[in-house]
């Protein structure tokens, strides 16, 4: 089992660097979970292309709906409190830290393109599996 944040999932629905990288996760042979809160993060930077005039509005939506059958989403109230805590530990985001608290409460590596995120967990004394998209 893998969990994927937005900065993975944002890559199957926008050509950006490493979406090649991104796609082939998804031919592994991997259960694919997700905090709930993906959809919005996923969603605001599809809202953000579509501003930006380089989608439509449709392949946002499509995207979105695409990204339901390709992930289970997990509940964030079984895991915000200990992503609050992880996120005071080693610096990051809330957001980020529902990431590493669903790999931690599902027992699953995090897979991610955020290579900030990796050195935080790098540096802090987080035991679970990570994995940085493309190293």
């Amino acid at each position: 089992m893998i969990v994927i944040d937005a900065c993975v999932a944002v890559k199957w629905f926008l050509p950006e660097p490493q979406s090649d990288l991104a796609e082939a996760v998804l031919m592994e042979d991997e259960v694919r979970i997700a905090p709930e809160h993906v959809l919005v993060e996923v969603g605001n930077t599809l809202l953000g292309a579509h501003r930006a005039n380089a989608i439509t509005l449709d392949h946002a939506r499509a995207a979105i709906s695409a990204l339901e059958k390709l992930i289970q989403l997990r509940p964030i109230h079984e895991i915000a409190d200990a992503a609050l805590q992880i996120a005071s530990v080693i610096g990051c985001t809330h957001y980020d830290a529902l990431y590493v608290a669903a790999a931690g409460r599902w027992d699953a590596a995090l897979v991610t393109a955020d290579a900030r995120l990796v050195r935080q967990l790098q540096a802090a004394p987080w035991n679970g599996a990570v994995r940085l998209l493309g190293a």
